[in-house]
């Protein structure tokens, strides 16, 4: 018996369906008509602010109330468009007497050059952990015995730490370091039809490595289980202090050396 047959010590709970057929995300790109400005614009959604463009550049007059007559169109809209302008260095912030204007080649070059400058220099800087989404799990497909103690390594934690920040935080790990993991088979995974999730209180955390989830997929196969299915299994955490700042996690799975 392989190392990897350890895996297949479940209980079989229910039947699984095959995986759902996911759209792909549509993409609305609206047309952009050529203006002549050095640099680029805004990316607003709305096909009408480049009219608006046209209009402030034709007239020299960069007025709400003017391109809200001229393109028929709502206050807020209009209001809009033209703070827009400012943001792309079309027309000046608002002066003293509640006028702007527009800003020359020049004006907007040097003001193009500096938004670039601080667009660098806020992508350069940490960035904050995006707050984790728990996931509804697909109903237990089985229960892995698996063994004593909690040594299998998985992979990918590194793209979860809000996630695992979360769930550490959310016990006293010094006395509890115990919990309850699910792996989730992803078949329809673009980059891995064997790919294998592993779920720790519905965050994702990570994934098997690859070999070992083509193994977990071919053996549980044997055993008349496909598609997208779900099995709980043992976890812990490691790491999080010290000169391992990183969270990362074990599961009760054999390692290849038993």
């Amino acid at each position: 018996m392989s190392w990897f047959d350890r895996f297949f010590h479940f209980s079989r709970t229910n039947d699984i369906d095959q995986p759902a057929a996911y759209p792909k995300p549509s993409r609305n790109d609206l047309p952009k008509q050529p203006v002549a400005l050095v640099g680029s614009y805004s990316d607003i959604d709305d096909p009408m602010y480049i009219q608006a463009i046209s209009f402030v550049l034709e007239s020299k007059r960069a007025s709400v109330s003017g391109v809200q007559r001229h393109l028929k169109i709502g206050y807020n809209r209009a209001a809009r468009f033209i703070e827009t302008m400012e943001s792309d260095g079309i027309v000046s912030p608002l002066g003293g007497t509640g006028e702007r204007r527009l800003l020359s080649m020049e004006e907007r070059s040097a003001y193009l050059l500096s938004r670039n400058v601080e667009v660098k220099q806020k992508a350069s800087a940490p960035k904050s952990l995006c707050c984790p989404e728990k996931m509804d799990l697909p109903p237990l497909t089985g229960k892995i015995r698996g063994t004593k103690n909690m040594d299998f390594n998985i992979v990918g934690e590194s793209h979860f730490q809000a996630a695992l920040k979360q769930i550490r935080n959310s016990r006293c790990l010094a006395v509890d370091n115990d919990f309850e993991a699910f792996i989730v088979m992803e078949p329809a995974n673009p980059h891995d039809a064997n790919a294998c999730a592993v779920f720790i209180d519905g965050f994702k955390v990570g994934y098997l490595p690859r070999d070992a989830a083509a193994s977990f997929v071919d053996q549980i196969a044997d055993q008349g289980v496909q598609g997208v299915s779900c099995f709980q299994l043992r976890a812990k955490l490691v790491g999080g202090y010290g000169t391992r700042l990183k969270i990362g996690v074990m599961v009760n799975l054999p390692s290849g050396d038993e």
